[in-house]
């Protein structure tokens, strides 16, 4: 019992000392770099979110405890703090995703259903790497249409929901069809 408590207690303080340091790295980046630094970051969600998926998959949980320092420091977005949790999840999950495709075909549509192209990054990545069939990726691919809807939104909701509801509906379609077959 003495020795899990110590290990218990050796881990907490070794994970404190990891955040700690990365927010002082951070924070010594920011001041050396006279703010440009954190200006970068600010200045495209792109750019955090590509270096959150880099800090993402690096092995261990310096990573994350990295991204969630810019965070706290409100110098990258809720975004990519979100893109460094399906990473990790991800890494976790994998074997539940490959266990359950037709869960993460209807998941993969409904996150189409998003008027923003970087969740469907998620679905292309999964693909990439085998995780889940070109069936899903094509059915996510259907019904995510990136930007290009926002400005229907901004004049038709009407319009905009016809369109998403055709574009789920031919993508659900088109991907059981795929899966049932094989691709």
């Amino acid at each position: 019992m003495i020795i899990l408590l110590q290990q218990t207690t050796t881990h907490a303080i070794m994970i404190t000392g990891f955040v700690f340091m990365m927010m002082l790295v951070i924070e010594y980046l920011n001041v050396l770099s006279r703010g440009v630094w954190q200006r970068g970051l600010r200045g495209g969600r792109w750019r955090q979110y590509l270096l959150a998926a880099f800090l993402g998959v690096t092995p261990g949980c310096l990573g994350a405890f990295a991204v969630v320092s810019l965070y706290l420091h409100k110098e990258i977005s809720l975004g990519a703090l979100l893109l460094i949790s399906i990473l990790v999840n991800h890494f976790h999950f994998e074997g539940w995703i490959q266990d359950n495709q037709l869960i993460i075909l209807l998941i993969a549509c409904l996150v189409g259903l998003i008027p923003e192209s970087g969740p469907h990054l998620f679905f292309l990545t999964l693909f990439a790497e085998g995780t889940i069939p070109f069936s899903i990726f094509l059915a996510s691919s259907i019904v995510q249409d990136g930007h290009g809807m926002l400005p229907l939104l901004a004049e038709s909701r009407q319009d905009f929901l016809q369109v998403k509801t055709i574009n789920f509906a031919v993508g659900i379609l088109t991907g059981l069809t795929g899966y049932s077959v094989g691709w």
